[in-house]
């Protein structure tokens, strides 16, 4: 009888010890799961916060441009000669020709369909197309 019980001693030091082992990988495995949690959280948060700046700079960038002395703002960065002569200044293409102020002078835009970029905030002019009366 003496060695049933020994034996059954050592069988439940056996499975002691594998419960034991089982229960610090189960440990281990729910630490690695919790820092991976925690990263993911943390990137989750990382990219939610980027597109919510990108977000709000596309939602909130204009592009200003001058006509004369005064100011308007586009909501994009490029836009036709004809936009700016209609949608902006309000004038009839057929009678303003819109120029943009450069060093040493004037760039006419005599095509109504060309792209114009608004970076740098450009300033135009608008020159008269009708023509004078000469007396």
């Amino acid at each position: 009888m003496s060695d049933h019980l020994s034996n059954d001693a050592e069988k439940l030091e056996k499975l002691k010890e594998q419960v034991q082992q089982d229960l610090n990988e189960a440990r281990e495995q729910e630490d690695a799961l919790k820092k991976r949690e925690e990263r993911d959280e943390e990137m989750l948060k990382e990219i939610e916060k980027v597109e919510a700046d990108e977000h709000v700079e596309r939602q909130h960038k204009e592009y200003p441009f001058f006509i004369d002395k005064k100011e308007y703002k586009s909501p994009t960065v490029l836009l036709t000669a004809r936009q700016i002569l209609t949608d902006y200044a309000h004038v009839n293409p057929q009678s303003k020709t819109l120029a943009k102020k450069q060093v040493g002078g004037f760039h006419e835009y005599k095509d109504l369909d060309e792209a114009i970029s608004l970076e740098n905030a450009p300033h135009f002019i608008l020159f008269d197309n009708t023509p004078t009366q000469v007396s």
